[in-house]
């Protein structure tokens, strides 16, 4: 039952992940003032200031043992969490003021948890984020107040555990994993693309795949509750009692929200004081929700992008379309890959390929979701990438045939090579640029007298940062398939057990050099002091001049590499 849920340790790990995060947020603010400090005052985020107040401070973080492949925000998480711990169970820390608030407000989520009265979500705070740098089109982002953040993380945890056997294997977003079998990742849907291709090359392969047009937008609330309900009786099929408290707390999330009202209504006509070209292209402004609404704004539309609860809603709306897909296939050989809203068929005939895509449609619509309509004829070329959705199209080297593939950020050959998305590879090197940008503005704002580190030390900083986010902290004696998580070369890791295209990853290892050259000509045109180095225990890093193999994109994945279990496969 969902109260066996909502333990002291479980609370305390999700207090001590959002605060891992709001540690990340710090230390990227930190990072620039190592630079140049601003006099203007940085307000911390009301989660961050609440966090404050219920966690240790960083000066009693405990490092306990950290196991190999974790992430710096995992390893925080795990520092904040011990330490937390130690105080609520220790009698010198009974007194502290963050152990008594923690142990009021551990005391008040549970209260409001499991009370006979109805669970009700306080009003989140939306704000509209640029989906382009200097663009009118917005996407807007809601957040939970505290308690709120940490009740639906943990009903997500309970429902996932309730509903996940109901799933199928082709859902490979937001899964727990089945008993004895590891959580499906993206990765194995491509490798399971890949193992089809090699199965049937010398045959006919034809792909089909549809987008939901603003998905999470798009969700009605009465969809989103047939769907709970209906997942509800699947488990009892299997003899699973599902709390119906969790089901309460689940609707109310449903209900806290809605696009129409928290967006259009609430924080659009401010937006537009500041930007009258300001939109957020919903669907129901297209008229692509009129089919299946009388009038989109007035009906209750939309879910809270990025909590967990969404997430399981998601599974469970689209839940119904992997089961169409399935039955319109019967017998025969086909992959169907889901992630979330975008999903792919391959099969080795055009009629196979079209019944799919016709059950996933007409199964989408009757959840009253608009896709992307697939044109036909549209040849091969940058029109063709533009189709949010396609197919079917035959999968082929041949002339008039489209010789790639894609899925999850990745894209195969028919040949049976792999490559990034070439809009994968756009995007990591824009990143790179913002990060320079940030840089060279603060160094060029504070000028030659406010800079308060050497040009070595600025330098070495900054490409050490671009490193870490290509391929990880990595040594000079660090080895090939060691691949540290949260990196573009994680990101990727099935690079190592195919034939890729390492021209395609130089081009970002060229892209961190230009951007460290930049940040060079930056501090030469502030004339920059040539400062000493500071006195530190690794003065000896800055010695290093050269970034070789270990440091880049490319020398990540050589030949033969495999990072699964048993030889690589290869057509």
């Amino acid at each position: 039952m969902l109260d066996h849920y909502l333990t002291e340790k479980a609370i305390v790990r999700k207090l001590s992940d959002l605060r891992a995060k709001a540690a990340s947020v710090e230390h990227e603010k930190l990072r620039l003032d190592a630079i140049s400090s601003e006099d203007r005052y940085r307000q911390l985020s009301q989660q961050a200031l609440a966090l404050q107040q219920l966690l240790p401070p960083r000066t009693d973080w405990i490092r306990p043992q950290m196991r190999q492949g974790m992430t710096g925000q995992q390893k925080t998480s795990r520092s904040v969490y011990a330490a937390a711990m130690k105080a609520l169970h220790l009698p010198e820390y009974a007194k502290e003021y963050h152990t008594l608030n923690l142990q009021e407000f551990m005391a008040k989520v549970r209260e409001r948890a499991v009370a006979r009265e109805p669970f009700v979500f306080q009003p989140s705070s939306t704000i509209a984020i640029p989906k382009e740098r200097g663009g009118s089109v917005y996407r807007a982002i809601s957040r939970l107040g505290l308690a709120d953040s940490v009740v639906d993380r943990i009903t997500a945890r309970y429902l996932r555990d309730c509903f996940d056997l109901d799933f199928l294997d082709c859902s490979l977003a937001f899964r727990t994993g089945k008993r004895g079998c590891p959580v499906p990742t993206h990765h194995d849907g491509f490798r399971a693309i890949m193992e089809f291709l090699f199965a049937h090359h010398d045959g006919e392969l034809w792909v089909g795949e549809y987008d939901i047009i603003k998905f999470f937008d798009s969700i009605g609330h009465d969809v989103a509750k047939a769907a709970i309900d209906r997942a509800v009786t699947r488990a009892e099929t299997r003899g699973v009692v599902v709390d119906p408290r969790a089901i309460q707390i689940t609707r109310a999330f449903i209900d806290a929200y809605s696009f129409p009202k928290n967006v259009l209504q609430d924080v659009l006509p401010a937006l537009r004081q500041r930007d009258p070209a300001a939109t957020f292209a919903w669907p129901g402004d297209d008229g692509n929700l009129d089919a299946f609404y009388t009038s989109p704004m007035e009906a209750r539309i939309g879910i809270l992008q990025g909590a967990a609860l969404s997430c399981l809603v998601a599974n469970l709306v689209l839940h119904d379309a992997d089961q169409a897909v399935v039955r319109s296939m019967g017998e025969i050989t086909y992959v169907y890959l889901r992630y979330v809203d975008d999903m792919v068929l391959v099969c080795t005939s055009k009629e196979d390929c079209q019944r799919g895509m016709d059950a996933y449609r007409q199964a989408v619509k009757d959840q009253k979701l608009p896709v992307h309509e697939p044109k036909p004829d549209i040849p091969y070329g940058p029109e063709f990438w533009r189709q949010k959705s396609k197919g079917p199209y035959q999968w082929s080297d041949q002339p008039g045939c489209v010789p790639w593939v894609g899925f999850c950020g990745y894209q195969a050959h028919f040949d049976g090579h792999v490559r990034i998305r070439p809009s994968s590879i756009r995007k990591q090197i824009e990143k790179m640029r913002d990060e320079t940008a940030k840089v060279t503005h603060r160094m060029s704002a504070a000028g030659a007298s406010g800079i308060r580190l050497s040009r070595q030390s600025i330098l070495h900083r900054f490409n050490q940062r671009l490193i870490a986010r290509l391929v990880g902290h990595r040594t000079p004696d660090s080895r090939p398939g060691e691949l540290s998580p949260n990196c573009v070369a994680s990101g990727f890791r099935l690079l190592a057990e195919y034939p890729h295209q390492q021209g395609q990853l130089r081009v970002l290892d060229r892209a961190r050099n230009q951007c460290v050259g930049e940040v060079g000509k930056a501090l030469k045109s502030v004339r920059a002091a040539d400062l000493p180095p500071r006195p530190s225990h690794r003065r000896r890093k800055l010695r290093v001049k050269y970034f070789g193999k270990p440091y880049s994109l490319a020398g990540q994945f050589q030949e033969g590499l495999s990072l699964r279990r048993g030889p690589a496969k290869s057509r």
